[in-house]
């Protein structure tokens, strides 16, 4: 398990589990594990979701941007 930190400086897990279950179904992701963690750590952007997740998004070239969903549970713990 890796952890980033959110910009409100909260610690986000990323279980290996989670990355299985993220990477079953959307196979294109398999090679962004850093990226996903890194947008995390610097988002160009954070959308609040409906139920209080959060959507960080990085743009990783011209045509390529990430989207991470995550939570924070407290301002100790968070999650993908």
């Amino acid at each position: 398990m890796d952890i980033a930190n959110s910009k409100h400086g909260v610690p986000i897990r990323l279980p290996h589990e989670r990355w299985t279950h993220i990477t079953e179904g959307h196979p294109e992701m398999a090679g962004f594990y850093y990226d996903v963690l890194s947008t995390i750590d610097e988002p160009v952007k954070i959308v609040e979701g409906s139920s209080s997740e959060k959507l960080a998004i990085k743009r990783l070239n011209r045509n390529q941007y990430v989207c991470v969903v995550y939570k924070e549970l407290s301002n100790k713990d968070g999650f993908v």
